[in-house]
């Protein structure tokens, strides 16, 4: 495998300090447009609870404002207790744009479905905020897997072909006889028109040949 050239300037390391806060003390952020729902709350709520603290909110420095973290510390002012904190030193601007990528790149990973499904068969938890989430999880990847295995024919696939519209549902019916007579694929059609209004149609598929 072909290695990567290294870039001449290694990545900055923005993070000065790591420290334990007082989750008051702490400030939101004004533009933070993330919202957390219940249910989400709740399986935050069961991994703290079961697993304590994992991840360290972020916090810049330079305005003591939030990057990422909010649910937590919000979590954290309910149960009490100290709230383990990155530092980052970013001006105004880094700030913002900070605020705007970090989670999204986070949700442009993608899923391998038969992996998660592994994992899931071996994961356990007494907590119901999370094992609701597990469960949503497991028929995410299981609608994934099935998907997968879908039978060709049971997919839908694009195809062009030929309307034609018909004065009424006689006049539909000998034209869609005269198609299949000569072995055109023909079937019925309704046709959507002006204001709504439906007419009767044929539809014909269109094949590499034409006939006169």
């Amino acid at each position: 495998m072909a290695k990567r050239a290294k870039n001449a300037t290694p990545w900055q390391n923005r993070i000065v300090a790591h420290t334990d806060e007082d989750p008051a003390q702490l400030l939101a952020h004004p533009l933070n447009f993330r919202r957390h729902p219940g249910a989400q709350r709740n399986a935050l709520r069961g991994s703290l609870n079961e697993l304590g603290w994992l991840k360290s909110v972020l916090v810049n420095k330079t305005t003591g404002h939030v990057l990422d973290g909010h649910a937590r510390v919000e979590e954290a002012l309910s149960k009490g207790g100290t709230v383990p904190v990155d530092w980052v030193e970013l001006t105004p601007e880094e700030e913002r744009l900070a605020l705007a990528v970090l989670d999204p790149i986070s949700e442009m990973a993608t899923r391998d479905d038969e992996a998660l499904a592994g994992l899931l068969a071996e994961v356990e938890t007494q907590d119901e905020g999370l094992a609701e989430l597990l469960r949503s999880m497991a028929d995410e990847a299981a609608d994934g897997l099935l998907g997968e295995e879908k039978p060709e024919k049971d997919k839908l696939v694009d195809e062009i072909g030929v309307v034609i519209p018909c004065a009424d549902e006689a006049e539909q019916m000998t034209i869609l006889a005269k198609l299949q007579a000569v072995g055109l694929p023909a079937s019925l059609a309704t046709i959507k028109g002006k204001k709504g209004a439906k007419k009767p149609g044929t539809a014909m598929r269109c094949e590499s040949q034409m006939v006169q």
